[in-house]
């Protein structure tokens, strides 16, 4: 397993010219025109962009993949990428305001930030909206880390 991580890590260095300074794995993710992944993507910054990508899943249980009888459509993996510069505010929301704005029934720039109450009780994620006016939601590994390195970009 070690050495696929590897080799996919050396295969986006590739791609995009530039060694992978930092990587987390979202467990959800959705955006505001209307795209979601129940089961994450992987987040990354390369070449002074973040990056996402998703990956082909097999269904399981416990564990163990299970086979499907008809054979599916060929995965096609939804990749995005923006710039620091592009984002415009973040925040935690919670997961079903998110949903709401994946779904088009909320916008995404009226969303408050919740309460320290609401925040302990419910399931947030981080929102990013960006200068184009869209906005990502990712239910990131370690928010912390990647506020962090957020504050770190914009300092320089």
């Amino acid at each position: 397993m070690e050495r696929d991580t590897q080799a996919f890590l050396a295969e986006l260095e590739n791609r995009h010219g530039s060694p992978v300074l930092w990587r987390t794995y979202a467990t959800w993710y959705g955006n505001s025109m209307g795209y979601c992944r129940e089961y994450g993507v992987f987040f990354y910054f390369c070449a002074d962009r973040f990056h996402y990508q998703d990956f082909e899943r097999t269904p399981a249980i416990l564990g163990l993949n299970f086979t499907r009888k008809k054979s599916p459509e060929p995965f096609v993996p939804y990749i995005g990428s923006f710039t620091t510069a592009q984002i415009t505010a973040t925040r935690q929301v919670t997961k079903a305001q998110a949903r709401r704005v994946v779904a088009g029934t909320l916008a995404a720039a009226a969303i408050p930030s919740p309460s320290v109450f609401i925040r302990f009780f419910r399931q947030t994620v981080q929102m990013l909206l960006l200068s184009d006016g869209s906005a990502h939601f990712f239910e990131l590994m370690d928010t912390k880390e990647f506020l962090t390195l957020l504050d770190t970009m914009e300092t320089r």
